[in-house]
């Protein structure tokens, strides 16, 4: 077991932002040093670069930014969150005025995260509304969209998926034989396959030897990396959508709240495969679009 790294996943609570408005509207994110997302928030004249965290709900700052952006601390009130070694709890307070694409945010809440982090924020799903999130790598551009039917007019394909616990898209794959529960985490710098998973697959996967070796993996607002061994998963589909070769780290991940269940064998794919294919994320009937040159 590694010990010493995390996914915070923020704030799993009954969602309560919306945007005041459905239209389309793009933003051109920049990437951090472990090539994950960083997207452009604005409290008032300022402005932030909040890391993108697609399985993550909340939105969280960073203890020391709370004066300059006028969060009150509620003093005696938590909000239960999760990690990958399990529940924590983490300090909320009150949101300013804050906008995402010239977006109004509404919530009232925020959760407050040590002084350490890696980030000065996160911006998690419930940001987007009933928006469709659009990720374009080739621009550099998270789009959000509104359920108008110009994916499916181009031509793009659909995968139905479901919600984990907490509301995170985890689409159902058959690989090898063995069903894998996929769930999409871009605030993650490298994808990571669990255990229980690397050792259903293991007999039909390409030995060891020939695996890149090791990476560093930066999960979530931690201020740390972890190196861990890596495993190539070939010719990796996801229905129709063909991945290709991805390599995953191979580690215990918190299964249970990640996955559809305890049981699921989990496959986390990070930013390192999010921002290396196009792709739309529907967090309000979890599904997933794909273009056709990607069959």
């Amino acid at each position: 077991m590694f010990v010493g790294f995390r996914i915070i996943v923020f704030g799993f609570c009954v969602a309560v932002l919306s945007f005041a408005n459905a239209f389309a509207a793009d933003v051109t994110y920049k990437k951090d040093e472990h090539g994950r997302i960083l997207v452009p928030v604005h409290f008032g004249d300022q402005v932030y670069n909040y890391l993108l965290a697609t399985s993550s709900r909340r939105i969280g700052v960073r203890d020391g930014n709370l004066d300059a952006l006028n969060i009150k601390r509620f003093r005696r009130s938590v909000l239960e969150e999760f990690s990958i070694t399990g529940e924590v709890k983490l300090p909320m307070g009150g949101l300013p005025k804050m906008t995402l694409a010239n977006r109004p945010i509404l919530d009232r809440y925020v959760t407050i995260f040590n002084e350490k982090s890696a980030v000065a924020g996160v911006i998690g799903f419930d940001a987007f509304g009933e928006q469709l999130v659009h990720i374009n790598p080739a621009s550099q551009i998270v789009g959000l969209h509104a359920h108008a039917g110009n994916f499916a007019s181009q031509g793009w394909h659909i995968i139905n998926g479901r919600n984990n616990r907490y509301g995170g898209i985890i689409v159902q794959v058959e690989y090898m034989g063995v069903m894998l529960d996929v769930l999409f985490a871009s605030s993650v710098s490298h994808s990571m396959l669990d255990l229980k998973a690397y050792s259903a697959l293991k007999q039909g996967l390409p030995a060891r030897k020939k695996r890149g070796g090791f990476a560093d993996v930066m999960t979530g607002i931690n201020a740390t990396t972890t190196v861990i061994p890596t495993q190539l998963l070939p010719d990796f589909k996801i229905g129709g959508w063909a991945l290709g070769d991805i390599e995953v780290v191979t580690s215990k991940l918190n299964v249970s709240d990640n996955a559809s269940s305890g049981d699921a064998l989990l496959l986390i794919l990070g930013a390192d495969v999010m921002t290396s294919r196009e792709f739309t994320l529907d967090y309000r009937d979890f599904q997933i679009w794909y273009p056709d040159n990607q069959r």
